[in-house]
Formats: structure tokens, C-alpha cells, sequence
């Protein structure tokens, strides 16, 4: 092989490199985007959406719901209430625990006031993805 063509060859891997790491990144990004099933006693769903600044969480759980925004790190999201059917701000916090793209559990971390909270701090429930 000549110079010239072990040289093209090392430049179309670099330029394979730099553009399949984006592409990588997107797909993380989007894979828990879907329906889920929450196992509450209501019997829930939620819906999550992720972007490079934030993950959402959009929970219907019986005849209330509720919009929480947080970030996620590695396999586990912080959410926090933002707007909601009963009028809470940032008064209930959401862990989720990410098992795989299809399962994960719902955690109840805070809930303020409690006379207005269906599920006390400390609840847990599975999350399982319905498409």
C-alpha cells in the first residue's frame, strides 16, 4: 500500500470517528422517549422526554397529573413538580431508577403538602414502557 492511500485510509477513520460519537449521543438522548405504565393504585402513565439540558416527566395518574422537569445522570433522573391539576410548585420530587429502555421504578422523593399528596415520600413503583 502506497503512502498516499495508507494515509486516505487513517483520514476516513478519524472522519468515521468524529461522526458516528454525535450520533451515539442522539440516540441516548431519545431512548426513553414512549408511554409508560406506572404500577400506582390509580394505575398511571407517564410519558418521558429528554434533551441534551433536561429531562420531563409528564405523569396522569387517575384524575390528576402533572408536569416535573430535572436532569438525568447516568440511569437515574431528579424531577421536580412544575405545573399540575392540583396547583403544586416544585413541591413533589420524583426518583427515577432506570433499569433498561423498557423498565424502571418511580420513587415518590418529596411530597409537600401532605393533605394534597396521593403517594407519601418514599413511595416506589414499577415503571414498565408501553410503546
Amino acid at each position: 500500500m502506497s503512502v498516499n492511500t495508507q494515509l486516505t485510509v487513517k483520514i476516513r477513520i478519524i472522519l468515521c470517528v468524529f461522526v458516528l460519537f454525535p450520533l451515539k449521543s442522539i440516540a441516548q438522548v431519545g431512548e426513553l422517549k414512549g408511554i409508560w405504565k406506572v404500577a400506582t393504585p390509580n394505575g398511571a402513565y407517564a410519558t418521558f422526554h429528554e434533551s441534551p439540558g433536561g429531562f420531563m416527566m409528564v405523569l396522569l395518574d387517575g384524575p390528576s397529573w402533572g408536569a416535573a422537569a430535572g436532569i438525568r445522570k447516568n440511569n437515574q433522573a431528579y424531577v421536580c413538580t412544575e405545573v399540575s391539576s392540583k396547583n403544586i410548585t416544585k413541591d413533589k420530587c420524583y426518583q427515577i431508577d432506570i433499569i433498561s429502555t423498557s423498565s424502571a421504578t418511580l420513587k415518590v422523593a418529596i411530597c409537600d403538602p401532605i393533605p394534597v399528596c396521593s403517594s407519601s415520600g418514599g413511595a416506589s413503583f414499577l415503571i414498565d414502557r408501553i410503546f
